[in-house]
């Protein structure tokens, strides 16, 4: 399991299926807003109600005693603040829930077992909010690291403004990421000081830390830090690249080495066929990544990328990205 800032975090991201509902829009985060749920559920429990009901309430990562799990891309809008469909908070902002802040018969007054994993929770999310600030490329200040309450007047984090320690929780955010960016020690890769900028296809690339296999970064693999690769495919406002046939990065993952001379055109989407009776699409290129759809045969579908890493399918690796959507064999496309 990986972990940021020494807290152990992993992914349950929500399904393509639902992402009108959920994270309707690209977005480029450049702020965070702090939230707590209000019952006593984990952090799994969480996201795993948050990611399954069609209900447009959402947040990015769920926090508690033991781990960090993130539901939503962070390249994905949420539905968080209360702020509207264009405010700041639901657009432009990552969304952190903080669990084990209340329960039925006490409300926030807390106490036992309870009372410490909510503080053991705040803990873990001052590390985890602040490290994924970093990676983000987002500061951490006052303006930057916002409650629900400053984005649409509710009373929350609640347990945190009952007991008047908000502002001790947004300078304790602020005082991790300065930490971390002045060279803390950190469990984690140590933040890229030269993140790529306006990377255009044709670019060659280092990859300072990990590649993706797939753009909403599920598939996590260091195997190709430190090699050299050009940009072959560029997704999204918030800039996701697709490096050689290798995997996908966010602009924090690589460094610019040599800007292309004449950027190639990224390939015109080409019509096939598909010729079995029912075709799962993937989040990536293994039978085992998550089914997002299902297409039938002498359905036509756009390839929008190909890939040639992928698991083998009757002696072929070679995967194609239909509508944009997800991943098929290319075996089962004419």
């Amino acid at each position: 399991m990986s972990s940021k800032n020494g807290v152990s975090f992993r992914q349950m991201l929500v399904g393509a299926w639902n992402y009108a509902n959920k994270c309707p829009y690209s977005m480029d985060a450049d702020s965070v807003t702090v939230h707590e749920t209000d019952n006593n559920a984990s952090a799994n429990n969480e996201v795993s109600y948050m990611i399954g009901n069609t209900d447009q309430v959402s947040y990015h990562v769920a926090i508690d005693e033991k781990e960090a799990v993130q539901g939503i891309p962070f390249n994905r809008n949420t539905w968080n603040a209360g702020d509207g469909g264009s405010g700041h908070g639901n657009r432009k902002s990552i969304s952190f829930e903080i669990c084990r802040n209340y329960n039925q018969s006490q409300g926030t007054n807390i106490t036992g077992t309870q009372l410490e994993q909510y503080k053991k929770a705040k803990a873990n999310a001052i590390k985890v909010i602040a490290q994924i600030m970093v990676e983000q490329g987002i500061p951490a200040n006052t303006s930057t690291v916002k409650s629900h309450y400053d984005r649409s007047g509710k009373n929350c984090p609640s347990k945190m403004r009952n007991d008047g320690q908000w502002i001790t929780f947004r300078d304790a955010v602020i005082k991790e990421y300065n930490r971390l960016k002045g060279g803390g020690s950190s469990s984690d890769l140590k933040p890229n000081p030269k993140p790529l900028k306006d990377g255009k296809a044709g670019d060659t690339v280092k990859i300072y830390n990990a590649l993706y296999r797939d753009s909403l970064g599920a598939g996590k693999s260091t195997a190709k830090r430190g090699k050299q690769g050009k940009i072959k495919r560029i997704v999204g406002n918030s800039k996701k690249y697709l490096i050689e046939d290798w995997g996908w990065a966010h602009p924090n993952d690589i460094q610019l080495v040599k800007r292309a001379g004449s950027a190639p055109k990224p390939p015109a989407s080409k019509t096939k066929t598909v010729t079995i009776n029912v075709l799962n699409v993937y989040t990536g290129q293994k039978l085992s990544d998550k089914i997002v759809r299902t297409v039938k045969k002498g359905q036509k579908v756009k390839v929008t990328a190909t890939a040639n890493n992928g698991q083998s399918v009757h002696g072929s690796k070679n995967w194609s990205e239909v509508d944009g959507f997800g991943w098929v064999p290319s075996v089962y496309l004419k």
